[in-house]
């Protein structure tokens, strides 16, 4: 089912469920017809009627009352449709990332919402190569995501990474960020389907190439991305080597010397003291559709307006 607009003004996305959920029913949730085939999906509150699946005293905030394993069920086969009670910020005026690992490797995407607000329904995940993952963010949402690499559960069972890791000790990052170098994503995407923002930032270094591409919008809309191996330019200074000797990424100057020229700090922290520098200027050349360091804001930001989409790629 879904429901289009017809005419009028602002983000008028095409509300939808494409999917046959019955497909993806959990046993315990599936009405069976007098053939003995499933011809419709109960919700959790439906079947149980319990608190945590209905939303009910003494769980119905947000807060309290977060998605379950049902209603992820339901999201992940219709994202653009409400999949439990408190799904306002998916089933309208949400704004779908779309990943698709292109690597030829794995990769285990982390996300960080911004200003303390609650993070995303998933904070990290793994992403086999050519796999595709779809999350939803609120509208308005700020935030970033980024890609880790070699990464695998330790003797203890803590989960680690080589590079990117949010030292979380788990494939969710709960709130941790990525410790540099780490390619970044980062969007501010306002209410009502205003101007976006969005960047594929080097800032903070660079593990793996990456992309942003909108889906839909008005305006410029343009692709941000570093699709280059920039490890394969990295200065020596400035690579991070892994257990087998070879780079698996580079840091940026500002997060390896931490002076004042390379990170725009005082007293350089106005564009006209902080011009590139010859580190930067690697990553310009390598990725020029990228953030190559503080100040590169002519270059490395883009803009979206009318509530588009995004498609976020790995190695594009």
């Amino acid at each position: 089912m879904s429901v289009t607009p017809q005419g009028g003004t602002g983000t008028c996305k095409t509300g939808s469920c494409p999917a046959n959920v019955n497909a993806v029913c959990p046993s315990e949730l599936r009405k069976k017809g007098s053939d003995g085939s499933v011809v419709a999906c109960l919700s959790a509150c439906v079947k149980f009627n319990q608190p945590q699946y209905c939303c009910t005293r003494p769980q119905n905030t947000k807060e309290t009352c977060p998605p379950t394993k049902y209603s992820q069920i339901f999201h992940q086969a219709c994202p653009n449709a409400y999949s439990y009670a408190y799904d306002d910020n998916k089933g309208a005026h949400a704004a779908t990332m779309s990943f698709k690992n292109n690597c030829p490797y794995t990769v285990w995407p982390g996300t960080l919402t911004s200003d303390q607000k609650p993070q995303l329904s998933t904070t990290g995940f793994e992403l086999a190569s050519q796999a595709s993952f779809s999350l939803d963010t609120p509208v308005p949402w700020n935030g970033r995501f980024w890609g880790r690499t070699g990464c695998s559960t330790d003797a203890s069972g803590k989960f680690v990474c080589a590079t990117a890791d949010c030292a979380s000790g788990q494939v969710t990052c709960n709130g941790a960020g990525a410790i540099p170098p780490a390619t970044l994503a980062e969007f501010n995407i306002p209410a009502g389907g205003g101007q976006d923002f969005y960047d594929v930032s080097l800032v903070d270094g660079f593990n793996l190439p990456m992309s942003v591409t909108p889906q839909g919008g008005t305006g410029d809309c343009k692709t941000a991305t570093c699709p280059a191996n920039v490890n394969a330019v990295c200065p020596s200074e400035l690579q991070k080597i892994g257990s087998d000797g070879s780079v698996v990424a580079c840091l940026s100057a500002c997060v390896k010397f931490n002076q004042p020229q390379y990170c725009c700090t005082p007293p350089q922290n106005t564009p006209e003291t902080c011009p590139p520098t010859n580190y930067s200027q690697i990553f310009s050349q390598a990725c020029p559709n990228a953030y190559s360091y503080a100040y590169d804001d002519n270059k490395g930001t883009f803009t979206c307006n009318g509530g588009p989409n995004y498609a976020i790629t790995f190695c594009p």
